[in-house]
């Protein structure tokens, strides 16, 4: 079963620290399919640059994502 949620909000610990985040920013960025029963990220369900307005790409000034 899939579930879309927020990265900081996927409940196993040493999952989302491997997941690190997405190159962006915007309210809408760091968003993914999980899997409950295999515990598993298939694909960020938010791609980068396709719309501005939620989830832009980081410009080269930004100093980066940080948890």
């Amino acid at each position: 079963m899939w579930e879309e949620m927020h990265a900081n909000d996927i409940p196993a610990d040493e999952i989302r620290r491997s997941v690190g985040a997405q190159d962006g920013e915007g309210c809408c960025c760091n968003f993914l399919v999980y899997d409950k029963l295999t515990r598993k990220i298939p694909f960020w369900s938010h791609a980068v640059g396709a719309n501005p307005g939620t989830c832009d790409v980081r410009s080269s000034s930004d100093g980066g994502w940080s948890w």
